[in-house]
């Protein structure tokens, strides 16, 4: 099986302007390539007896056509990589574009050398095969360097994306424990708190059911948070419940003001997410939504699979701009997780959907592969 490319060269991560004009590092490199290529072609030419100062001319111009047509190169590439599948396919659309470009690459200058050499162009038919005789001998050299410069930016660029990806999987593993430290220190010996929580229940008379069932949901959805810390994602069926643990919860609080209606579909229950994601946008809802308004409202919950990625959203009354004021943190963390989880297809955000009522969705892809060295 042919190996799988991880080069991402979508318009996400290569914009028209940066396709086209490249960046400065980019730039860099053209330049310290082709001027040392410059360089070690104009060594010899003063130590040569028969030097008639052409050479100079035809190796600056093969230089600096050659920056010029390689950058034309580099968008070609990009193009290529974004609809080649493998490397083995990768390698046969770009192998007649590179010899296109090598091509065009000696056309001009040894047209030029001809001109330089003789005052009258190559219009005879002896001119027109020394011509093509010294145009096939000289493709012998450009050809070769395109070949090499193609393999160094795509061997760069390989290297570059291994490193964001070293990068990306060392700030998750600094999330994770972070999380972890955050979790132990929540934690405080669970079995007491537990033990605790059910000798409060047991102090509780049994004709006063409500508090004693405001505690049974609560020990459960601790249980549940402190198992679900210990994942970086977790299917969506398992959140759910926990969700469900925290909506009970809050509804003898709120009793006839929260109402909720959800509508799961079933392809979505086994799609993984981070945990706590559905119950932060949950919790945001009731906290500015809700809580502020005398006659409550109603949150939708929504999750369902298209185009093999899972949409979940979260609708609660209100208007965006008025809502209570938060630190934001929920939300920033969540989308901190997401995009160190998922990729940069990810997407959390809040919107506007009606007068008087604010929608969050979370858009989450199938887990990336991992890339391979």
């Amino acid at each position: 099986m042919a190996s799988v490319i991880h080069l991402p060269s979508t318009s996400a991560t290569h914009p028209l302007r940066r396709r086209w004009l490249g960046t400065r590092a980019y730039w860099l490199c053209q330049l310290a390539g082709w001027g040392g290529l410059l360089v070690i072609f104009f060594a010899p030419l003063p130590f040569r007896v028969h030097n008639t100062g052409t050479e100079f001319w035809y190796y600056g111009f093969l230089c600096a056509t050659g920056l010029a047509l390689s950058h034309l190169l580099r968008v070609l590439v990009l193009c290529q990589l974004e609809r080649a599948r493998s490397w083995v396919n990768l390698t046969l659309r770009l192998v007649p574009w590179v010899l296109v470009v090598s091509s065009a690459h000696l056309g001009p200058i040894l047209w030029l050398m001809f001109c330089l050499m003789s005052p009258n162009a190559p219009g005879s038919d002896s001119e027109a095969e020394s011509f093509a005789a010294i145009y096939l001998d000289n493709l012998n050299l450009s050809f070769p360097l395109f070949v090499i410069w193609t393999g160094f930016y795509l061997g760069l660029r390989y290297y570059r994306q291994y490193q964001l990806a070293v990068v990306e999987r060392l700030q998750l593993d600094a999330a994770v424990k972070d999380a972890d430290l955050r979790a132990l220190k929540a934690q405080l010996n669970p079995h007491f708190l537990f033990n605790s929580l059910n000798s409060l229940r047991a102090l509780i008379p049994r004709d006063l059911e409500r508090p004693r069932e405001a505690i049974t949901l609560l020990s459960d959805l601790l249980r549940a948070s402190l198992t679900l810390g210990q994942d970086e994602i977790v299917p969506l069926s398992r959140e759910l419940d926990a969700v469900d643990n925290y909506l009970a919860l809050e509804s003898l609080r709120f009793e006839d003001r929260l109402r909720v209606r959800r509508a799961i579909q079933t392809a979505a229950l086994a799609h993984p997410v981070p945990p706590f994601l559905v119950q932060t946008l949950v919790e945001n809802a009731l906290k500015h939504g809700l809580a502020p308004r005398e006659s409550g409202g109603e949150i939708t919950l929504e999750a369902f699979v298209r185009a093999g990625m899972l949409h979940i959203r979260v609708s609660n009354p209100g208007t965006l701009g008025r809502q209570t004021a938060g630190t934001g943190l929920g939300l920033k963390n969540s989308r901190a997780r997401l995009a160190l989880l998922f990729g940069p297809d990810a997407f959390l955000g809040l919107r506007q959907v009606a007068d008087d009522i604010i929608e969050a969705e979370a858009i989450i892809p199938a887990l990336p592969r991992p890339a391979t060295s």
